[in-house]
């Protein structure tokens, strides 16, 4: 069977804004996975997942319904590696629940019409998945990954030290609105005073 059986096998239903998602069955000996679909208007439970494309000479050969698929060795680390942090951020959920949407494996890159009417949704996508996973490439001994964690995390660390000394300052109130006890001015109980930005 053809690869873009697959694909045929699970058309899309555009009103609906249904897309694919990615559900891994099996990582070894090989990697193995189920594609499915679902509407986003039915507020799926899903992940989605950005990597890195790599050469596009790499690729690697998994299972995808039971039918040999070619997808880029980035992508089948980054899949071969997600269930370790699916089971951190979602402990209470077993791996047979997790979903990923992934743009290259999801969407047919060789069906122009389906690219025309997925990629408008990518934003929806997004915003709608319970979390969105990043996948770095592969950390070699020439990579300059960890230095860019290393230095994210110390401009993270600069930027909250910053906000901390900022001084707090009232949210001013429109005339009309009022404070969450329905009074138009402030307390000094806290819990029914102004809303405050550090």
């Amino acid at each position: 069977m053809h690869p873009s059986s697959i694909y045929a096998s699970l058309p899309f239903d555009q009103p609906q804004k249904e897309i694919r998602f990615i559900e891994i069955l099996e990582i070894s000996p090989q990697l193995q996975c189920r594609l499915s679909k679902a509407s986003l208007l039915n507020a799926p439970r899903f992940c989605a997942l950005s990597y890195v494309w790599g050469a596009s000479k790499e690729y690697e050969n998994i299972l995808v319904n039971n039918v040999a698929f070619s997808v880029t060795k980035s992508l089948a680390d980054a899949l071969s590696n997600i269930q370790v942090h699916w089971v951190k951020a979602f402990p209470d959920q077993g791996k047979t629940e997790m979903r990923l949407w992934a743009d290259a494996f999801c969407i047919n890159q060789a069906d122009d019409e389906e690219n025309s009417h997925q990629v408008p949704l990518v934003k929806d996508i997004y915003s709608s998945a319970q979390r969105n996973f990043c996948s770095l490439d592969a950390i070699s001994s020439t990579s300059n990954i960890p230095a860019a964690i290393d230095l994210i995390s110390k401009i993270s660390a600069n930027i909250i030290n910053d906000f901390s000394r900022l001084a707090y300052w009232d949210l001013e109130i429109a005339p009309g609105n009022s404070y969450a006890d329905g009074s138009s001015s402030p307390k000094d109980d806290s819990s029914t005073g102004p809303i405050r930005h550090s």
